[in-house]
């Protein structure tokens, strides 16, 4: 996301989420092979520990996880 982007979604009150994915090619080659993450045909430890922050922020907001 675009600190512009970022910017402009905070200034309509939109909250943001800490966990960012960044452009990764393990995302790229996910998508193409159909595997996860997590695969072990594809393991990129930066992306799997994105994706897992990620997984716990949604779940927090959900309320399906305590902190």
């Amino acid at each position: 996301m675009t600190q512009d982007l970022e910017i402009a979604l905070t200034q309509f009150g939109i909250p943001l989420m800490k966990a960012q994915l960044h452009q990764r090619t393990a995302y790229r080659q996910c998508a193409l092979h159909g595997q996860t993450i997590g695969s072990k045909k594809l393991s990129s430890p930066l992306a799997a520990l994105e994706i897992a922050a990620l997984k716990r922020e949604v779940l927090q907001v959900l309320k399906l996880q305590k902190d």
